[in-house]
């Protein structure tokens, strides 16, 4: 079942399947996440977290902010940054 995009969403958030939506979501209440927390949320194991979130710093959603082997964090690149006001009114399934 492929995702549908909203009315009035920009393109890079279009773009984005269910899974990048609800890391996209946490964002909203904090700067940098963890592969444990994406794990949790998604209700994924760290391996498949860690291999998503590495896809997504690869497709630009994602910057590496702690490049540290246990604590690794993620935050978002400057492009979907400025959607974080609009999470809101965007679907997370």
């Amino acid at each position: 079942m492929a995702d549908q995009p909203s009315l009035g969403e920009p393109e890079a958030v279009q773009r984005l399947d269910s899974r990048g939506r609800r890391v996209l979501a946490l964002f909203a209440t904090s700067d940098r996440v963890t592969s444990s927390q994406v794990a949790q949320s998604l209700g994924l194991s760290q391996r498949m977290a860690r291999n998503l979130l590495q896809g997504w710093v690869d497709d630009g959603l994602l910057v590496v902010v702690d490049a540290s082997k246990r604590k690794r964090a993620y935050g978002l690149s400057a492009i979907y940054r400025q959607y974080i006001g609009n999470l809101t009114a965007m679907p997370l399934d």
